[in-house]
């Protein structure tokens, strides 16, 4: 049976000529490739998952510097059912 990760950092961004090679430069920068990648209605959506908090928090903190382009629409770490300490 498939179970999703218990946290996910998500990276949202529009697929625009400005965005040419994004996927490949949030690859290099997480330091790994997304366990999913969907693009819908113009928008790429990328996830990478893991069973470790201090390992999504790694990835998350290696794409902070893309939140403040524009392109970029959601940066975030999700981990349903459970409550992150800031």
């Amino acid at each position: 049976m498939f179970r999703l990760p218990t946290y996910d950092v998500v990276v949202w961004y529009w697929v625009t000529p400005d965005t040419l090679g994004y996927r490949e430069r949030l690859i290099e920068a997480a330091e790994s490739p997304p366990s999913e990648a969907t693009e819908y209605q113009g928008m790429q959506d990328m996830h990478w998952g893991t069973e470790n908090e201090a390992e999504a928090r790694a990835i998350l903190e290696k794409l902070k510097p893309f939140i403040f382009d524009p392109n970029i629409v959601l940066l975030r770490l999700a981990a349903p059912g459970k409550t992150l300490s800031q």
